[in-house]
């Protein structure tokens, strides 16, 4: 999975000085319904593989048959903050500044590439098929969502769906498997992309439990992804979410290093699609200011590892005991500020998810 510290990398034969950006524009509604169905080989005469990490495309340049572009396509949206209210120069600017903050990522790397990655999506020619390299894991989803919402404001017609297998080694057989059966996205698909990431990018979450109770959305697994997505949000007992509540229990067991806690919760949470990068954020703000809840073993605060260098082991702190026995509150006693697409969470004003899984 590739993370945003390797953005400034160009993918396959894209080059960023030649297709320098300009300008960014907000998408816009679909209609027209169409069935879901495997698509034979038509479309454009120029194909464009649009995946979201190198070796994915590595492969892909490698593989004869399957002769075409290849766009990597760098960003996190299971991370970081959105607005409906916000355009897109705006989003950019915002998250720009969210990544540096929180991750270290330089803003100006950030800005630099999301608008590099914009242009180069607008000037994609209408006869041109793009093939879209996927899993079916929430991190994936909703990188298709966005990029199937952009897709449509522009009117490219020709869009195949590509299913990336979670377990299976990339070879150039499973490549071509899975390409030949690749799904046809039509104007349905793109039209319930639109209606789901506007959700997504609600500033209130109820808008996807609406969504997953009304839905007929041919789009199956972002159903799925959105079910993971709930689970990131705080829970009534003691203000964690399931993946920190996880991993703190995994901390009070055997006090792992990153790496090691990470693969515990990765193999717990495979649907999830939760990169190092997005899992070690989260691990920070449980970790840092006046009234932590884990630490490494020397009283330290947890910061994203180099795998060079060596791991330490993360312990809870009396506090987070504390917390997971339910005597103390999360939100309560260390205060939060965190993004769940659309949705901020303060100290102020909170949602949390009763033991029903409603949003309160």
């Amino acid at each position: 999975m590739e993370t945003l510290g390797r953005m400034c990398h160009a993918g396959g034969r894209i080059d960023p000085v030649r297709d320098r950006p300009e300008s960014v524009i907000d998408p816009e509604e679909a209609s027209e319904e169409k069935s879901f169905q495997h698509k034979p080989l038509e479309g454009g005469t120029v194909m464009i593989h649009i995946v979201n990490n190198d070796a994915l495309g590595e492969q892909l340049s490698k593989c004869e048959p399957l002769k075409g572009e290849i766009f990597v396509w760098r960003e996190m949206y299971d991370l970081g903050p959105f607005s409906s209210e916000w355009d897109a120069k705006e989003m950019i600017t915002r998250r720009a500044s969210f990544f540096e903050d929180r991750i270290g990522i330089s803003k100006a790397q950030f800005e630099m590439i999301s608008y590099y990655q914009e242009q180069r999506l607008k000037r994609i020619p209408q006869t041109t098929t793009i093939t879209l390299w996927f899993q079916s894991h929430r991190h994936d989803q909703l990188m298709l969502l966005y990029l199937l919402n952009r897709i449509n404001q522009y009117g490219l017609k020709y869009v195949d769906w590509v299913e990336v297998p979670q377990k299976e080694i990339l070879s150039e057989a499973v490549l071509l498997r899975q390409y030949e059966n690749r799904y046809s996205l039509e104007r349905q698909h793109l039209k319930h992309a639109v209606t789901a990431w506007k959700n997504y990018i609600s500033s209130d979450p109820r808008n996807i439990l609406h969504w997953l109770g009304t839905s007929f959305s041919p789009l199956l697994f972002v159903f799925n992804a959105f079910h993971r997505h709930l689970d990131y949000f705080p829970q009534y007992q003691n203000g964690l979410n399931v993946i920190e509540a996880q991993a703190l229990q995994v901390i009070s067991e055997h006090t792992p290093t990153f790496f090691e806690l990470y693969e515990e919760i990765h193999q717990l949470r495979e649907e999830d699609g939760l990169s190092e990068v997005h899992f070690a954020a989260m691990l920070n703000e449980l970790g840092k200011g006046c009234a932590p809840l884990i630490c490494t073993e020397r009283g330290e605060g947890i910061t994203i590892p180099d795998r060079d260098r060596p791991d330490r082991p993360i312990m809870l702190t009396s506090l987070g005991e504390s917390v997971m026995a339910g005597e103390k509150d999360r939100i309560q006693t260390c205060g939060i500020d965190w993004w769940l697409g659309g949705v901020h969470l303060t100290s102020e004003g909170c949602w949390r998810r009763d033991s029903k899984g409603c949003l309160k």
